[in-house]
C-alpha cells in the first residue's frame, strides 16, 4: 500500500513538473515574441545612421553607433536561439520543405558572413566536389529542405568556427557522394578544438567548453541544440570531429540528395 501510494505521488509530482515545464516553455516564447520586435527596430535604426542615411557622423558618434548595433545583434541572435528552443519544446516548429540547391544555399550564407571573416584575417576558402573530384560549377547539390531553418544552421556552423578561431584557417566543402546518394558540408577549423570529455555532450543545451567560454564569452549553448534539433527534423545528421583542446575541430552536416 505504502508503495502504491508513494507511485501516485510521484505520478502526480511528475505530471505537475511536466505542467511547470510547459508554462515556462510558453512564457520563454511569449517574452522572446515581445523582445524581437524593438530589437529588430533598434538594428534597423542603427543600421541606417551607420550608412550615413541620416547624416554625417563624427568619429566618436560613429563607434558608440557601431557598438549599439553589434550589440542589438547579438542580443538578437540570443532571443532567436530562445525562441527556437521554446518552439521545439512546445513542438511548434514549423518547417516548409522545399528542394533547395546547398551549394546556392552555402555562397549565399558566406556571402552574408564575409565581413566578419574577413575582420577576423582567417584564411579562407570554399570548395565544392562530386565524389572526390572538385565539381563543374554548374553542378547542383539538391536537398529536400526548410531554406530558411537550413541557411541558419549553416551560418551557425560557418560563424562558430570564426568565432573560436583565434588565428590560422577556415575551410568549408560541399561534397556529393554518388555512391550512397549523401550530400556532406563541413567547416574545418584551425581553432580551440573540442576536449573529449565535452564532445559527447557538445549538441546538449547549454553545454560549453571552458575554452569556449574563454574565447567568447556572448555565446548560450544553444546554437548547436537548435542546429541538431533542425537537422534531426530533415532526417539528416550533424556532427563534430577535433583532436583535442587547441588542435581545431570540423563539424559535418549530412543530407540526402533529393530526387
Amino acid at each position: 500500500e505504502r508503495i502504491e501510494k508513494l507511485a501516485g505521488e510521484l505520478k502526480k509530482a511528475n505530471t505537475r513538473l511536466l505542467e511547470l515545464d510547459k508554462q515556462k516553455s510558453e512564457f520563454v516564447s511569449f517574452a522572446t515574441h515581445q523582445l524581437r520586435a524593438p530589437l529588430t527596430a533598434m538594428k534597423g535604426y542603427a543600421s541606417l545612421i551607420l550608412e550615413d542615411e541620416v547624416g554625417s557622423l563624427s568619429k566618436e558618434v560613429r563607434e558608440a553607433i557601431t557598438r549599439i548595433y553589434a550589440s542589438s545583434k547579438t542580443l538578437a541572435s540570443i532571443v532567436d536561439d530562445y525562441l527556437n528552443i521554446s518552439r521545439i519544446e512546445l513542438g511548434t516548429m514549423k518547417y516548409a520543405f522545399e528542394e533547395i540547391d546547398m551549394k546556392d544555399l552555402v555562397e549565399h550564407v558566406v556571402g552574408e558572413l564575409k565581413p566578419n571573416i574577413d575582420k577576423s584575417g582567417l584564411a579562407f576558402s570554399f570548395s565544392a566536389y562530386l565524389d572526390k573530384s572538385p565539381a563543374d560549377p554548374k553542378e547542383r547539390f539538391i536537398v529536400h529542405a526548410d531554406r530558411d531553418k537550413f541557411k541558419q544552421v549553416i551560418a551557425n556552423i560557418i560563424d562558430n568556427s570564426v568565432k573560436y578561431t583565434p588565428k590560422g584557417s577556415l575551410e568549408i566543402s560541399l561534397s556529393k557522394h554518388l555512391s550512397d546518394r549523401k550530400i556532406v558540408f563541413s567547416v574545418k577549423d584551425t581553432g580551440v578544438g573540442i576536449a573529449p570529455e565535452v564532445m559527447p555532450k557538445l549538441f546538449a543545451k547549454f553545454v560549453r567548453a571552458e575554452n569556449a567560454n574563454k574565447q567568447n564569452i556572448y555565446g548560450t549553448g544553444l546554437g548547436l541544440f537548435v542546429a541538431k534539433e533542425i537537422v534531426s527534423a530533415h532526417h539528416g545528421r550533424i556532427w563534430a570531429e577535433s583532436d583535442g583542446e587547441g588542435k581545431g575541430a570540423t563539424f559535418f552536416l549530412e543530407m540526402e540528395m533529393a530526387g
